[in-house]
């Protein structure tokens, strides 16, 4: 099991283990009706979003939690997005979720940032959309 997330870097961003010091800027984007409408986590104040992290796990491949990245641009460490990593309770299967800020949608990051961890995977299992990665492999998939 891993004890620790190296970050990665990109051409322009920086991803990283989200922290208490993105929680103004995480809020920011994450109280937005156009992004809260397609998750299940709805903040209506800060207190929310430092509860919020307070239930995330801090270490990757802990089955049934959720490990929470920063995507930041690279020059300024400026928070513009996050992805969810699902380690779901069979120890086999996770789920991913990202989200930008609108006003960084629609210029690549999206993409750069799945293409990012992607890149850090050891095994070439990818899923479609909708879909999971089975096998041993999960342990090391942020590596």
């Amino acid at each position: 099991m891993m004890d620790c997330f190296e970050p990665i870097l990109t051409e322009r961003l920086l991803i990283r283990k989200l922290e208490i010091n993105d929680a103004q800027d995480f809020y920011k984007y994450r109280s937005l009706p156009e992004v809260y409408k397609f998750q299940s986590f709805k903040p209506k104040n800060t207190e929310d979003i430092k509860a919020f992290f307070e239930e995330l796990s801090e270490l990757p491949n802990i089955k049934n939690t959720w490990f929470q990245l920063a995507v930041c641009t690279k020059d300024e460490n400026k928070l513009i997005g996050d992805i969810g990593i699902h380690f779901l309770e069979d120890n086999e299967q996770i789920e991913i979720g990202y989200t930008l800020n609108p006003d960084f949608q629609g210029i690549g990051y999206g993409k750069s940032s799945m293409t990012a961890n992607r890149m850090r995977r050891s095994h070439r299992q990818v899923p479609q959309q909708g879909g999971s990665v089975k096998g041993s492999g999960i342990e090391i998939v942020l590596k």
